[in-house]
This record gives structure tokens, C-alpha cells and sequence, in this order.
């Protein structure tokens, strides 16, 4: 199958991507910054938003206005939406108009959290990957199974496994999914074939070999990593959390129990994960710890200086745009194997206010923006992967990106909790010691368990 044509993206649109990525890796604008003051800079990661407008349409008093509050977007998804999914939407349903607000990632969090304690929040609203938990708890989000159920020819089972079970808690659905940001295998084809390698690896035992013989060394200093823990894209200070996410779900580990009351980190799947990747970084030693940093725009793999390392979709978006001629070589791969093939997924998705005056018409918007026609058409204008499983080979997809949207069919989500970067901490402060030596991997995990169940 050949790549399919794809402009390439700009320099504001890469950041924006980013920007929600990282949003969706860390807070997604939870809702109010943590505790030690640092989730606002961490919901910016690098965008660029335009300033917040009302759509300019008039009112005649006859119809009611929906608000639409919008975070993800550039010049070419607000054009769609303005020049064609919402007039539609307008056409089909003339009782209403949308009034639609356009934002950005590094403030959105508090627009929103301001708007709802001020008593004036959006009809329908997007939010980010961990954001389902909190909105609950706050009770602004308005549960949507009777809705859902009611849909049939909407088809909420297109949507994926993973997408669905972000958006629901306790057996009811409290949002819909509109992007999805699977993490998968990412590797350079010219230099496992410079090592004799023909295919990517598969599992966790050929991942090891492949890292081993990739990795280079000069005067005892290593200059091409075999593996990279931390491809950019989001904050540091996560780096390899998420990366050992995607080791842990593909152990059958999970970070907090189903019913999110205590931190499951000491069972031994996810000792098992973290033990594997200590040997990569410590034992082996196939990347220096931290690991090679950004130059630019630019992470180690698209610069040549990793064989192999874990993203979403960012590397084929980046080598597209900033290092064409090294493109051809940059190749995502299918999730690893282990006790089980998962992906840990980012997923970002609208809701409805639990204080809307029309739930039927809010619905009724929601539903229409995604619906699947207009879910591709988004997808497509932004460069996003669509949350729907018939889209996982739409003609605007790349091979690369069609790899990492087809990740999302194993995709694990972030639990529902409501506090979740408040619990993030210990983890990522508990890794860096690990890595630096200063911890075991079950003193790492230990330790993680007792700090993370005192905050629960």
C-alpha cells in the first residue's frame, strides 16, 4: 500500500499537535493547575491559539443558540467547521444557531473552570485525555447514555474500545470522543538494516535484541541510542512515565484499581515492566539517561540518533515537515507484545454541560460533529487520527499514521480520576531516581504505591 499525499503541515499547526498531545499526555486543562503550580505551563507545551471569537452570525430571535467552545483547531479546521460542518448543521436543524468560541490549550483550562463556577458555561465543550474524571466529579458534565443508546444510526460501537471506556465511568457515558493519540512502536529502518534487521520487533525480547545491536558507542560515550525513552512531544517531566505506560499495559499492568480507591504499581506485572525497561537503560545501557534531547523541532528519531523508541503519531509528522529527506526511513510499527498487545492512548472528546438549557439540542450538535462524516472531515483538516474504527485507513492517513491509528484498536486509556497530574508526581519523581540509579524497581515502585495511595 503507498503512502497517500499529505501536505505538509506548518509550524503552527506541529505545535498545535503537539500542544494537544501534550495536553492529553498531562492535563489536557484539567480544570485547575496542580497542586505544586505547574499544570498550566504544562497545558501550553508550545501553542499558538488565535484569540478567542464568537461566531459572527446574527440573532433574529427566532432560533436558540447553542455555544460551542473549541480547543483543537487551526486556520484550516475553523474554515470546516465555520464553512461547512456547522452551517450544515444549521440547514438540518433550523430552530438553532451555534455561537462558536475558538481558544488554546495554555488558558483554556481556566476559561472553562471560570465559566462553570461563574454559572456560564458552554452548551458543548472539548476537553482533553484526562479530563472525563474531573468534569464528573465537579458535576458538569452531562451524562449522554440515554442519548447514545437512542443513535443508532450515529453508531457508537464504531467508535474504538479504548475511546469508549475513556469517556465512561460507572457505566455511564459523560462524553464523546473526537481525536485519539495511540502510542506505539516507532523505529528507523535504515539502521535496523544497517544491523541486519529486515522487520521491526515485535515483543519485548526482540525489542532488547534490536536495541543491543543498534546502539553505538565512541570513547565510551554512546552516540546512537539503541532504544530512546522519551521522543518529545509533551512535557519532560513525563517523558518516561509514558513510556513506561506502554510497557505496563503490555505487561497487564494498570496504574490504579478498577474502582480507582489504591495504586496498583506493586503487582507484578508492572514491577515486571519497569524491571524490563531499568535493564534497557541501566543494565544494557542502549541510551544515556536522560535521553538525547529535541534539536528544534526535532527528536532522536527523526535525526538519526535512535533505532527505536515509543510516540503517537508526532515522528511521521515531523519528519514530513522538517526533515523530509529522512522521512522514508522514519516507520512506525504495531504496539509490543508481551502478556498482552497494548497501546497506552491519549483521548480527547466533547461534552455537554450538565447546565445547558437544551439537552436535546446540545445533543443533537454533538452528535453532528461526530457524526463520521464530519468526524473525517475534521480529522482530516487537522491531521488528528479519527476515534472511529472505520477510519483507521482513511485516503488523508499516511502508512505511518494508518499504523498508528490502527494502535488504537488495543488501545488502554488514563483511569478516571479525578485529580490525575495531583498523582502523576510521585510516579515521574520515583522514575528519575530509578533511572539515576538511586532506586530498585521495586523500591521505585514501593515508595510510588505508599505516596499515590496517600493522596487517593
Amino acid at each position: 500500500m503507498g503512502s497517500q499525499t499529505q501536505p505538509l503541515i506548518s509550524r503552527r499547526r506541529l505545535l498545535q499537535v503537539g500542544g494537544g498531545l501534550a495536553a492529553a499526555g498531562v492535563l489536557a486543562a484539567c480544570g485547575r493547575r496542580s497542586q505544586d503550580g505547574e499544570g498550566g505551563d504544562d497545558d501550553a507545551a508550545g501553542s499558538t491559539p488565535e484569540e478567542p471569537a464568537e461566531a459572527p452570525v446574527a440573532n433574529d430571535g427566532s432560533r436558540t443558540e447553542l455555544s460551542l467552545w473549541i480547543v483543537d483547531h487551526d486556520g484550516e479546521v475553523r474554515s470546516r467547521l465555520e464553512q461547512d460542518i456547522l452551517p450544515r448543521f444549521e440547514e438540518e436543524h433550523p430552530q438553532y444557531r451555534v455561537s462558536t468560541r475558538f481558544s488554546g490549550w495554555e488558558r483554556y483550562a481556566e476559561e472553562v473552570t471560570t465559566a462553570f463556577t461563574g454559572g456560564v458555561g458552554p452548551d458543548v465543550y472539548q476537553g482533553g485525555a484526562v479530563w472525563v474524571g474531573q468534569q464528573v466529579d465537579r458535576g458538569w458534565a452531562l451524562p449522554l447514555t440515554g442519548y447514545v443508546a437512542d443513535a443508532a444510526e450515529w453508531n457508537w460501537d464504531d467508535f474504538t474500545d479504548g475511546a469508549r471506556e475513556d469517556v465512561s465511568v460507572d457505566g455511564e457515558i459523560y462524553a464523546i470522543p473526537y481525536r485519539v493519540a495511540p502510542r506505539t512502536l516507532w523505529y528507523r529502518s535504515d539502521i535496523l538494516a544497517e544491523d541486519g534487521f529486515t522487520e521491526p520487533p515485535t515483543d519485548w525480547e526482540q525489542l532488547r535484541e534490536v536495541a543491543n545491536a543498534t546502539v553505538r558507542r565512541e570513547n565510551g560515550r554512546i552516540v546512537r541510542e539503541g532504544f530512546d525513552t522519551f521522543l518529545g512531544g509533551g512535557p519532560a517531566w513525563q517523558g518516561e512515565m509514558q513510556t513506561y505506560w506502554d510497557f505496563m499495559h503490555a505487561a497487564g499492568g494498570r496504574f490504579l484499581s478498577e474502582d480507582l480507591s489504591r495504586c496498583t504499581l506493586d503487582e507484578d506485572p508492572a514491577v515486571e515492566a519497569l524491571q524490563f525497561l531499568v535493564g534497557l537503560v541501566l543494565e544494557d545501557e542502549v541510551m544515556p539517561y536522560p535521553s538525547f534531547e529535541n534539536q528544534g523541532e526535532l527528536s532522536a528519531l527523526e535525526l538519526g540518533l535512535t533505532a527505536t523508541g515509543m510516540m503517537v503519531e508526532l515522528p511521521d509528522l515531523r519528519a514530513r515537515e522538517y526533515a523530509p529527506d529522512q522521512a522514508e526511513f522514519v516507520r512506525a510499527a504495531a504496539p509490543l507484545r508481551h502478556a498482552v498487545q497494548a497501546a497506552h492512548i491519549y483521548v480527547n472528546k466533547y461534552f455537554v454541560s450538565s447546565g445547558t438549557k437544551d439537552p436535546d439540542g446540545s445533543w443533537l450538535l454533538l452528535q453532528h460533529l461526530t457524526s463520521a462524516d464530519n468526524l473525517e472531515t475534521y480529522s482530516a483538516a487537522s491531521g488528528y487520527l479519527s476515534p472511529r474504527a472505520s477510519q483507521t485507513t482513511a485516503d488523508y492517513l499516511t502508512d505511518n499514521m494508518r499504523i498508528v491509528a490502527e494502535a488504537g484498536a488495543t488501545g488502554v486509556p488514563y483511569p478516571r480520576h479525578h485529580n490525575l497530574l495531583e498523582l502523576f508526581r510521585p510516579v515521574s519523581e520515583n522514575l528519575d531516581r530509578c533511572f539515576r540509579g538511586q532506586l530498585t524497581a521495586s523500591e521505585t515502585l514501593q515508595r510510588t504505591v505508599e505516596e499515590v495511595n496517600a493522596l487517593l
